[in-house]
């Protein structure tokens, strides 16, 4: 796992993460927030305790609202005790979103409507697009410039 902390004017405080599993977990009970390691994508929306939650049925009803939604109801860490994070200059709750998540009342983003610069200097990439269309190109060209740190 490789992860950055970035400072967004627009945005606030965000990682960004990286994560790899070695193939030796394949098929193992591997499971969590980013699903489960069976190549199964199916059955990768879970709770903590591993019970299947339904997954919308199209790729863009999975974006967005519904998988902002999964994610704070099932995953939000409420607790510094059951983070895995050390805090060195801020504390747990300057991280702690979890309230805000779960009243985030942001629509859904059409990334048809990306203005034209942003198109541009982001070509398919959705993270790129989403900051373009909500901060403005400096807040795309971030975006890129952190996923540059990550590869």
């Amino acid at each position: 796992v490789y992860c950055s902390y970035f400072v967004s004017g627009y945005f606030g405080r965000y990682f960004n993460c990286r994560v790899g599993l070695p193939s030796v977990y394949s098929n193992q009970g591997t499971s969590g927030l980013l699903g489960s390691a069976d190549n199964d994508a199916l059955n990768d929306w879970m709770t903590p305790d591993g019970t299947l939650v339904p997954i919308p049925d199209s790729y863009s009803s999975r974006r967005g609202s519904p998988a902002l939604n999964y994610c704070c109801q099932n995953w939000c860490i409420r607790e510094e005790v059951n983070s895995l994070f050390s805090y060195y200059e801020d504390d747990f709750s300057s991280f702690n979103g979890c309230d805000e998540c779960l009243t985030n009342t942001d629509p859904d983003i059409d990334l048809n409507t990306a203005p034209e610069d942003v198109q541009a200097l982001c070509g398919a990439d959705e993270a790129c697009l989403i900051d373009g269309i909500l901060a403005g190109v400096q807040e795309a060209q971030a975006q890129l410039d952190e996923q540059a740190l990550l590869a």
